[in-house]
């Protein structure tokens, strides 16, 4: 029996050692994703700030046009795009902004949304614009300026999710190995137990 025991032992001491590792490989791939999503967090945050402080009368002064700069139209445009809104001409922009769930949509809004398509598309036809950078919208608009911030926030923030999905699917699987691990050792010190509780009773 005693061979037995020690068999098993040996088991626990090796299922033990493969915990260890899996959770300390649990451990650096967190952080890689914790630290990947630190460098665009912030950048969101400060742009829906940004956001919030437009004062009413800038988006009120932007709705009376009839004919925007191409800047306001454009930033209104990748708005929409972004927020899944109709975007066909300025009348139908204008209608969204005036909306009075507007900035809130915006500052509520949840990147995890945003579709590969989408994301190409605001690449393609917006970022890729040598105009459309916060600078040179603010001085067009000042709502339209922290808007664009937003809007180039929000995609790299996209960009971020989508390049550490992979590393999520692996954190995800390397845990669910840990857990199985976990409750094969669990088995193997119970039956260790029993196996001891019966030899002392010889």
């Amino acid at each position: 029996g005693t061979r037995f025991g020690e068999q098993q032992r040996e088991t626990s001491k090796d299922i033990q050692e493969q915990l260890k590792t899996k959770t300390s490989a649990i451990g650096t791939k967190k952080k890689i994703v914790l630290d990947d999503l630190s460098k665009v967090e912030p950048a969101v945050e400060d742009a829906k700030n940004a956001v919030k402080s437009i004062k009413k009368q800038h988006l009120v002064e932007m709705r009376a046009l009839n004919n925007p700069p191409r800047l306001v139209k454009l930033t209104l445009e990748s708005i929409c795009v972004l927020l899944a809104e109709p975007s066909s001409d300025w009348k139908t922009i204008r209608t969204t902004v005036l909306r009075d769930t507007f900035i809130n949509s915006v500052v509520n809004f949840n990147t995890e949304k945003i579709s590969d398509d989408m994301r190409s598309e605001l690449k393609k036809k917006y970022l890729s614009d040598p105009e459309y950078t916060f600078e040179k919208v603010d001085r067009a608009s000042k709502a339209c300026g922290p808007l664009v911030k937003w809007a180039i926030a929000q995609i790299n923030y996209a960009d971020m999710l989508l390049s550490i999905d992979p590393l999520k699917n692996e954190l995800h699987s390397l845990e669910q190995e840990a857990e199985v691990t976990w409750k094969k050792g669990m088995e193997v010190d119970q039956m260790i137990d029993s196996l001891e509780k019966s030899i002392a009773q010889y």
